[in-house]
């Protein structure tokens, strides 16, 4: 088995200000697509959440939704947590540390391309209760 290995800290110790306050185009499509597939009540997972911050956006667009995050980095998921967001540190490469069929929704932006095993990743994602 490979080991995962956290560079992810870098990131979360040089963050600047608001060098990372911008929203991205890509989480634009994203919240365009999300407003046509969440219903009122739905439970969405943001699978790499890293500090949350598309994670606020969710909850800004969508405040009836119950989120959750989950991350593989410990000082990112401290971010998460600081937020108010229910977030579980994850090896992703292993499991979602979530029960099966808990969620309606599973985005997983910039992480499926980092793992060894992404087809565990998506069977993960689709476990049934």
């Amino acid at each position: 088995m490979v080991k995962s290995i956290d560079f992810y800290e870098h990131w979360n110790k040089n963050r600047i200000g608001a060098h990372r306050k911008r929203f991205l185009h890509r989480e634009r499509i994203s919240l365009n697509i999300l407003s046509q597939i969440l219903k009122k009540g739905a439970t969405f997972l943001d699978a790499g959440c890293g500090n949350g911050m598309f994670l606020q956006r969710v909850k800004e667009k969508f405040p009836e939704v119950n989120l959750r995050g989950a991350d593989y980095s410990p000082a990112e998921v401290i971010e998460s947590r600081k937020q108010g967001f229910n977030v579980r540190r994850a090896d992703f490469g292993k499991s979602i540390p979530f029960k099966g069929g808990e969620f309606d929704v599973v985005y997983a932006a910039e992480l499926i391309e980092h793992l060894y095993n992404p087809d565990l990743f998506l069977e993960e994602s689709n476990r049934s209760k």
